[in-house]
């Protein structure tokens, strides 16, 4: 199995985090400093474990089937089980983050 590609990938990666790092003034700095990637970040693992439920219970209420986009339909109920997974996975972050039980 070659691996090379993903080690690449991770070396790119990694030496993208760096130049932010080393020049916190610098262009790729303020833009990881984004409000919006901020709260995606903070987001991501609760939509990581969230993100299968709403999928499959929204296919199975309105096309009694598993996930499979065929056609502009399920499009549809694949954006709105995004959108339900993005609110369940901030709701999660908002419950657990520190300082939000009083």
């Amino acid at each position: 199995m070659c691996t090379l590609g993903f080690t690449c990938l991770a070396l790119f990666y990694s030496s993208v985090l760096m130049v932010a790092m080393i020049s916190p003034q610098g262009l790729l700095s303020r833009a990881f400093q984004a409000s919006s990637l901020r709260w995606l970040g903070a987001s991501a693992y609760g939509l990581y474990l969230f993100h299968t439920m709403p999928l499959v219970v929204l296919f199975r209420i309105f096309r009694h089937r598993s996930p499979a986009l065929t056609n502009w339909l399920d499009g549809v109920i694949a954006l709105s089980a995004l959108l339900i997974a993005l609110a369940m996975a901030r709701l999660s972050w908002n419950i657990s983050s520190p300082g939000s039980c009083g």
